[in-house]
This record gives structure tokens, sequence and C-alpha cells, in this order.
């Protein structure tokens, strides 16, 4: 299973990755995909998910894209 984070504070915006990744890619792999509308809750999803694939919006309230990507690799 390849597991999938997607971090968005627009929900349309993280509503419509999700789709297009399971609707019109027709991946050959089983995927599972988890949202988060801000990086606070992606670091907590973080800790039991385990993404193998993050895919983040750089500019969002509170903590932006690029902090997220630091904070997970600690």
């Amino acid at each position: 299973m390849f597991r999938i984070l997607i971090v968005d504070d627009e929900r349309i915006i993280l509503n419509g990755i999700r789709m297009i990744i399971e609707e019109e890619l027709n991946l050959s792999f089983p995927t599972e995909i988890v949202t988060a509308s801000n990086a606070p809750r992606a670091l907590e999803l973080f800790e039991y998910f385990h993404p193998d694939l993050i895919l983040t919006d750089i500019r969002m309230p509170v903590m932006d894209g690029f902090d997220l990507i630091s904070r997970v690799r600690e």
C-alpha cells in the first residue's frame, strides 16, 4: 500500500488533488490517501500514518509548507 498525505488549507484544492489521484491517474498499485487542512494536523497524522509521499501547499497559516517539511525531516 502506497500512502499519500495531502496538506492544503483550501478545501477545494485538497479535494481536487485527492480526486485526481484516485480517479484520473489510474495508478496500478493500491493507495491510501489522507488529507490535512493545516500543517499542525499533518504532523499529527504523520505520527501514525507514515506516508510514503507528502504533497503540501507552501503558503498556509500557522505553519508553512517549508516548516512542515523541516519538522517531518526531524
